[in-house]
Parts: C-alpha cells; structure tokens; sequence
C-alpha cells in the first residue's frame, strides 16, 4: 500500500508544495522464517555494515543516493522489536529526503514500512510519522 499526497502521482503542480510517503509492504513466510515479534539480536558492525550498503544500493537503483550513513537499530514498542533504518537521501527538485524504514517481524511474516518526507518540511511531518509508528501492533503474536 502506498499513501502519498493527492495528485504526487500524476505530477499534478500543486501536489509538490510539500512531499511525505507511506509506504506499507506486508510479506507471508513459513513458520520460523522472521524474528517472533518479542525477540531481537544484537547488531554487530557486519549487519550494521550490510544494511547500510543495501540501502545504498536501494537509493542507487531508483536513481538517488544515500547522503551520510544510514542508522541502523533496533526499536521496541509496547512488546514487539522492530528494525529501523534511518537515512537522507537525494531527492527531485534538489530537496533531500528523510527516509525511516521499519521492519517488523512475527514469525512467519514480516511487515515494512517506509516513511518519508523532504527534509525541509520536517516541522510538518516528523512528529505525525513518529506517532503513527507508534501505532504498529500486530493483531495476534506468533
């Protein structure tokens, strides 16, 4: 599922006086495949390394790329960990773009979240997107 400003779509004019994207990615595996939702590993520079050069990668091929380092840790809320991954990145019209990737995970099934908006408007937008992800709950734990 994709939520984005009315008419960013279709490069209507008056949708680019401000930019935020949700970006919602629901994935179905086998039992075991994901983290349950109350566990967590410790990162080690290697994982930590690895997410950024994915990130990078990701940016690159949609044609931006990341600016600094992506920050990579583990949330929780209420009971369930979550991975976050938090970068700026290059953007249309010259306007960087804050980026916070969210992964959750339940066992057999792992859900990510994209969350973004220009920089510039991060008076705007951070503090709604902080507060929706602190709405993530999984209905039923696996």
């Amino acid at each position: 599922m994709v939520f984005q400003q009315k008419g960013l779509s279709v490069n209507a004019v008056e949708a680019f006086e401000t930019y935020s994207r949700v970006i919602i990615e629901h994935v179905k595996g086998q039992s075991g495949d994901f983290y349950k939702a109350t566990e967590f590993e410790e990162l080690g520079a290697n994982d930590i390394l690895y997410l950024q050069n994915q990130v990078e990668q990701d940016c690159i091929a949609t044609g931006f790329h990341v600016i600094g380092a992506a920050d990579v840790r583990w949330i929780k809320i209420g009971n369930i960990y979550g991975l976050e991954v938090a970068y700026i990145r290059s953007g249309t019209e010259n306007k960087r773009v804050q980026v916070y990737l969210y992964s959750f995970f339940n066992n057999n099934e792992k859900v990510t979240i994209s969350l973004s908006y220009w920089l510039n408007d991060k008076d705007r937008w951070e503090k709604d997107f902080q507060n929706l992800i602190r709405t993530f709950a999984w209905n039923k734990l696996s």
